[in-house]
C-alpha cells in the first residue's frame, strides 16, 4: 500500500520538483563517483586496464552511472585482494632469500664471498623497502629477489673438507691478521661472540640458523683459547707454517 502511495506521490509532483529530485540524485551519485575515483587513484591499478576501460564506456551510456558505481566498488575490492596476495608473496620470497643468505654467511670461510653476501643482504632489504614504498612494481621486486636468491644459492655451494682444512685457520675464524697483538685478538673475540651468541639470534630464526651459530661459537671459543695463550699460539703458528 505504501509503495502505491509513493508511486502516486511522484505523479503529483510538478515537473520542476521532479527535475530537482532527479538532479539531487545525480549530484549524490556524482559525489560518490568522485570518492570512488580518489580511492581507486590511491591504489596501484596496473593489470586492470581492461576493467577500467569497461567502466569508462559504461559512463558514456545513458543510465550507466549506477552500474559504473557498482563496478568501481567491485574493482577496488579486487585490486586490494590482488595487491595483498602480491605483498604476501614478496614477503615470503624475501624471508626465504634472507635465510639462504644468512646460511651462506654462517658457513663460508672465504672473505671475498662473505663480502659479496653482505652486499647481497643489504640489496635484498633495499628491494623490499622499495616495494613497500611502491617505488618498484610487484614484477620488478619479484625479479630482483629471485635474482638475489639465485646468487645466494650459488655462493652457498659448500667447499670440500680438504679445502676447508687448508683454508680455515684460527686467524680466519676470528677474521684477524696473523700479526695481530693480544689486545686486537681479545677485541675481535668479543665482537664475534656478540655476533654469534645464542642470545643475539632472532627469536624467529630457523633451527639450522641457530645450529650454525652454535657451531660458529664453538670455533670462535676454540680459536681464542689458542691465540690468547702465547705459548699455544707459537705452537699453532709452527703447525700451520706461519712461523719457522
Amino acid at each position: 500500500m505504501q509503495r502505491v502511495r509513493d508511486v502516486i506521490g511522484k505523479f503529483k509532483k510538478t515537473p520542476m520538483e521532479r527535475f530537482e529530485e532527479i538532479l539531487k540524485e545525480y549530484q549524490i551519485r556524482t559525489s560518490r563517483l568522485e570518492e570512488l575515483k580518489e580511492e581507486l587513484g590511491s591504489l596501484n591499478s596496473d593489470g586492470f586496464g581492461q576493467e577500467l576501460s569497461s567502466i569508462v564506456s559504461r559512463l558514456q551510456v545513458p543510465g550507466g552511472l549506477a552500474r559504473a558505481e557498482a563496478e568501481i566498488s567491485s574493482l577496488i575490492k579486487r585490486i586490494e585482494r590482488q595487491r595483498e596476495r602480491e605483498r604476501k608473496e614478496i614477503k615470503n620470497l624475501f624471508s626465504t632469500t634472507k635465510s639462504l643468505i644468512k646460511k651462506a654467511i654462517l658457513t663460508t670461510r672465504r672473505p671475498e664471498i662473505l663480502a659479496g653476501l653482505k652486499i647481497l643482504e643489504v640489496e635484498l632489504l633495499n628491494s623490499l623497502q622499495e616495494f613497500e614504498a611502491e617505488e618498484t612494481s610487484y614484477e620488478e621486486a619479484k625479479a630482483m629477489i629471485l635474482s638475489f636468491q639465485e646468487q645466494a644459492e650459488i655462493l652457498n655451494i659448500p667447499i670440500s673438507k680438504e679445502e676447508e682444512r687448508l683454508k680455515e685457520t684460527y686467524y680466519e675464524i676470528l677474521d684477524i691478521s696473523p700479526e695481530a697483538n693480544q689486545e686486537e685478538i681479545k677485541q675481535r673475540y668479543h665482537q664475534k661472540t656478540k655476533e654469534y651468541h645464542p642470545d643475539s639470534q632472532s627469536p624467529g630464526s630457523k633451527e639450522w640458523v641457530k645450529k650454525q651459530a652454535e657451531e660458529m661459537m664453538k670455533k670462535i671459543t676454540e680459536a681464542y683459547k689458542v691465540l690468547s695463550n702465547p705459548a699455544k699460539r707459537r705452537e699453532y703458528d709452527l703447525k700451520i707454517g706461519i712461523r719457522m
